[in-house]
């Protein structure tokens, strides 16, 4: 029998250091991957080479961006970009392995959510004072604390970092809101989204707000449908409380507003014009500094560090069929996630999870925070935990039915179909 219960400490303690340290975090998980695979290796649950459909979809994964990699233009410097995505399957796993009861999903959700409202109390501190620091600690690190034009962007260096990681953590809210029988409980939670919600409004990230708006939405219809009215009372109060920030970068959505930022258009169009050019491999892994400027526009002034949308920044560093396959394991697990935890304990978290990853996918086609560290950790644990979720709804069902989901028609051996 494996025991998995260190390897969750591991991880709640991991989201713990999220904000603090990266590394912290990304040691623990590889602490947990590496003692939960060899207990699993030990009991020959795992084999070198998976077994599942899933598994060999990230091995596939896993393989598509090696060979990017040794086609990459500076291959050397691809490696680190390709042991990124080895870290979103290891993330992934060791969710998915060690959240085995529905109190640990519970605990992964409250964790990452009471982390967010910790970051959102520190970013509401920081507007509310505002400060604006900044250390250059070497050339590549720098910390910032506070926005010269005032947005929250809490630990994170840049607000729409910040943003996407707050739609994230409002679905694990959701979920744990609806899941508290507790009226006091309810309150806490009510009170952490709502100041998860004004922290967010305050990244003044358009795209993070369209991702709530798209999560609130799906939650609503979905799930409850008195979230749509919150949705749209929410979004009036910001209006009414914030009225020359939203309504000034609402208005520089329109093309002919002189406050367009036409650049991030122009860094679609480049990057297009890079995925057409080497459509199977990509340029390789972190090479956009590198392979960009010859595509870029004319006409564009500014220097884009990336593409302003993740679909299309991966697909020009690692190939389509990188960007497609990833793309369908998430939304395999989604729906796989869905479809059988139906009339189960497990069908709140998994759905609220699905909305916040749905609005979170939208908020990256126009920017590219799955890339960053603390984004993408809590994305893939969240991921895991759908799988997690999955693995356990089939588990509580009796043998016989574990092939079909809930209420799907399915009958019992020897009953007449």
């Amino acid at each position: 029998m494996i025991v998995t219960r260190p390897s969750f400490s591991w991880i709640t303690v991991g989201v713990w250091l999220m904000p603090l340290s990266f590394a912290a975090t990304a040691v623990s998980l590889m602490g947990a991957f590496w003692r939960e695979a060899l207990l699993r290796l030990q009991a020959r649950e795992l084999t070198w080479w998976p077994r599942t459909p899933l598994g060999q979809a990230w091995g596939l994964l896993l393989a598509l961006g090696l060979a990017s990699t040794a086609c990459s233009l500076r291959p050397a410097e691809s490696v680190f970009g390709w042991l990124g995505g080895v870290g979103y399957a290891i993330t992934f796993a060791v969710a998915s392995w060690t959240i085995v009861t529905p109190g640990r999903l519970k605990q992964l959700h409250k964790a990452l959510f009471q982390v967010a409202v910790v970051m959102a109390l520190f970013g509401l501190a920081v507007y509310a004072a505002d400060l604006h620091w900044r250390w250059h600690l070497s050339p590549e690190l720098e910390v910032v604390i506070g926005t010269a034009d005032r947005r929250v962007n809490s630990v994170m260096y840049h607000p729409n970092l910040f943003a996407g990681f707050l739609v994230l953590a409002m679905g694990a809210g959701l979920g744990l809101f609806h899941q508290m029988a507790s009226r006091p409980r309810k309150g806490l939670i009510a009170l952490g989204l709502a100041v998860v919600a004004l922290a967010l409004v305050l990244t003044a990230s358009r795209a993070g707000w369209i991702g709530a708006g798209v999560m609130l939405a799906l939650f609503g219809v979905r799930v409850d449908r008195r979230w749509l009215l919150v949705l749209v009372g929410g979004a009036a109060c910001a209006v009414a409380v914030f009225p020359q920030m939203v309504v000034a970068r609402l208005a520089a959505l329109a093309w002919d507003n002189p406050a367009f930022d036409k650049f991030r258009v122009m860094g679609w169009v480049s990057a297009r014009d890079m995925v057409a050019a080497r459509p199977l491999t990509g340029w390789g892994p972190g090479t956009w500094e590198v392979a960009y400027p010859p595509y870029r526009l004319p006409e564009e002034t500014v220097h884009l560090p990336h593409a302003h949308n993740y679909f299309l920044h991966v697909a020009a560093e690692f190939g389509i069929p990188v960007i497609a396959v990833l793309t369908g394991i998430v939304a395999w697990v989604l729906w796989r996630g869905l479809r059988e935890t139906r009339q189960t304990q497990y069908h709140l978290p998994v759905a609220a999870t699905a909305c916040a990853m749905a609005g979170y996918l939208v908020t990256n086609m126009f920017d590219y925070t799955l890339s960053e560290g603390r984004n993408a950790m809590a994305f893939f644990l969240m991921l895991g935990g759908v799988e997690a979720a999955r693995r356990m709804a089939l588990a509580d069902r009796p043998p016989e039915l574990r092939g079909a989901p809930p209420a799907s028609g399915a009958v019992r051996p020897g009953e007449p179909a």
